[in-house]
């Protein structure tokens, strides 16, 4: 990676043996996590039980083997997607000084993002920089795009005290809405129900039966309860977790009380959270659906994902938002 300096900020090219690094910082930074040990331990067990049911211990371990290998090969292929995404090779990253000490960044890719004083948590793992903002958004930075006094102004460690998070007081966005019970509901539901709908989630359902079928087939009666349960339970587990980590996403976001603010661009949709304003660009979205009392809208690109996508409260939304919304997806 080479870094140039200016005035303005600084600039990182990405260059090929920095991407190389990058994707196998971010593999093992989803191995060493929990979520990753745990879906580990849930294809190596469902592996083993087939393998156990159809021959016996030999293909059990063969098919743990191969299962594991298929799932990290699999995160390989994910990270090298995400890293397209700015982080290519020959593309450039610019960081420059925001607004009372936030941080604004600029891709070839996306819209620039602003980033205030504590509106981020940032994790550091090897070559990487992984950042957590508001509205459940997550992406990657290389290590030396950031320095220490810049994440530590992103995680609020350097606010007066009596200072609240999300930055500067900007220009206040063309509408805004109190976060209420019912608001909030109203997103929990439209968000449970864009994942329950979605392909994965769907798919995942349509296979459970069949380790049970399997097991009646190939194992005397008992196993076949027994096993085939456990490769049901295994099959299901992380759709259900993945719902429950959703809702809690959302509920997070949009605490009871906060207020959230947003402003329409003729290419992007301004929002204004407690932690911060986030710039949705209108062509990176595949599709928006109005649902209840807020709007689902879902990344392009990741249709088969239920865990990409953005909810926001429907009443934030005036008549030139409800236009713009009708064209998502015809971009």
């Amino acid at each position: 990676m080479t870094s140039t300096t200016t005035g303005a900020g600084r600039t990182l090219t990405i260059t090929r043996d920095r991407h190389r690094r990058l994707r196998r910082d971010a593999v093992l930074q989803v191995l060493a996590g929990q979520p990753g040990r745990r879906r580990l331990l849930l294809v190596g067990l469902a592996a083993g039980l087939v393998g156990i049911v159809l021959e016996g211990w030999l293909l059990a371990a063969v098919l743990l083997v191969a299962a594991l290998l298929a799932q990290v090969l699999w995160w390989r292929h994910v990270m090298t997607v995400s890293l397209r995404r700015g982080l290519d090779v020959g593309q450039s990253v610019e960081v420059a000084p925001g607004p009372d000490g936030g941080v604004l960044l600029t891709d070839e890719v996306d819209e620039p993002l602003l980033l205030g004083p504590g509106s981020a948590q940032v994790a550091r793992f090897r070559s990487l920089l992984t950042v957590f903002v508001a509205h459940g958004a997550t992406f990657m930075l290389p290590v030396e795009l950031l320095t220490a006094d810049e994440i530590a102004a992103l995680e609020g460690r350097h606010l007066r005290p009596g200072h609240g998070g999300g930055g500067a007081e900007g220009p206040r966005l063309a509408r805004e809405s109190v976060v209420t019970p019912e608001v909030q509901q109203g997103l929990v539901a439209a968000t449970t129900h864009a994942i329950v709908a979605s392909a994965d989630f769907l798919v995942t359902w349509l296979l459970a039966p069949f380790p049970v079928l399997l097991a009646v087939w190939f194992a005397t009666p008992g196993t076949a309860v027994v096993v085939g349960l456990a490769l049901t339970a295994l099959l299901l587990g992380p759709s259900l977790l993945a719902v429950r980590r959703s809702r809690a996403a959302v509920r997070a976001a949009y605490p009871v009380g906060a207020v959230v603010e947003a402003a329409v661009t003729g290419d992007a949709l301004l929002v204004g959270m407690p932690l911060g304003t986030l710039t949705l660009p209108w062509r990176g979205y595949a599709r928006a659906r109005v649902r209840g009392q807020a709007v689902v809208l879902t990344l392009r690109g990741r249709t088969m994902r239920p865990d990409h996508l953005d909810v926001l409260p429907l009443v934030l939304l005036g008549d030139e938002a409800v236009v713009a919304l009708a064209r998502v997806g015809g971009r």
